[in-house]
């Protein structure tokens, strides 16, 4: 159900124009399926989401 739940609110964050990302270090959710039109990209640490400032 928490799956269901996760993957429900990255959904409705794409589909609204947000980036999503998923930070997972134990690899629980490999290869999420958040739905139509949504897309969330699994990452290992925080620090892989943070874009470097110039």
């Amino acid at each position: 159900m928490a799956r269901r739940m996760v993957l429900e609110i990255a959904r409705r964050l794409t589909l609204d124009g947000r980036q999503v990302y998923l930070v997972d270090p134990e690899a629980v959710i490999p290869d999420p399926e958040p739905g139509d039109g949504g897309r969330v990209t699994v990452i290992r640490e925080v620090r892989e989401a943070v874009l470097p400032t110039s």
